[in-house]
């Protein structure tokens, strides 16, 4: 099984080597890359292609919400996940628009910062349960001027048919990475994480008919 490959951007280097020995436990899991600054951290995901980078926001100079948005302007099929000391509502809404695909606190445990890495690498979105609801909140207050695309509404229909990503990128002549893309722009619109609860909430949405 190929690793998921990360990217550790974090300007303490103490704390990339902590990340780095609780991240080496897994076999499924290997980091290839560190930076301590916004550009190095764009210069070494252009070089390494990480399918994974965790982010510090607090770096120095650029932050790293500005980093991850010139990241995923150049490298759209990778997942970010934003680390940081506190929760903030205005820097997660900032770094969901950044297109950062999870948000997680410093002090959270080993286990689940593995298991953010993996949800996000499949395509999934994390964000703290202590901003979830706030944040669904927000997206359901917007949703009706945020409406999903003509191409996330066809994605929608065949998620709900029970097609994979693969079965999806065939079917609409597109990659896999676009597909995933689309996926997690439909997840932060209708505030979920996963396909079972967007096509629950794209039904309680009237965006797809129940029986359709």
């Amino acid at each position: 099984m190929t690793p998921i490959c990360i990217m550790l951007v974090e300007d303490h280097q103490i704390v990339r080597e902590g990340l780095k020995m609780l991240l080496s436990i897994d076999d499924d899991i290997t980091v290839v890359a560190e930076a301590g600054d916004a550009q190095e951290a764009y210069e070494k995901a252009k070089k390494h292609r990480p399918h994974v980078i965790l982010m510090d926001i607090a770096l120095p100079g650029t932050d790293g919400i500005e980093a991850s948005l010139k990241i995923k302007q150049e490298l759209s099929d990778v997942h970010i996940v934003m680390l940081t000391m506190h929760v903030d509502e205005q820097l997660v809404t900032r770094a969901i628009h950044a297109g950062a695909s999870g948000y997680l606190l410093k002090s959270t445990s080993r286990e689940q910062l593995v298991s953010t890495i993996r949800a996000v690498h499949s395509g999934q979105v994390f964000l703290p349960a202590e901003l979830t609801r706030t944040i669904i909140g927000m997206v359901d207050i917007n949703i009706a001027g945020e409406e999903l695309t003509v191409r996330e509404k066809e994605i929608l229909l065949f998620l709900k048919k029970g097609f994979t990503n693969k079965d999806i990128a065939q079917h609409l002549c597109i990659s896999g990475s676009t597909v995933k893309t689309h996926l997690h722009n439909m997840f932060i619109k209708l505030g979920v994480n996963n396909r079972t609860d967007a096509i629950a909430k794209a039904v309680k949405s009237r965006l797809l008919d129940s029986k359709e």
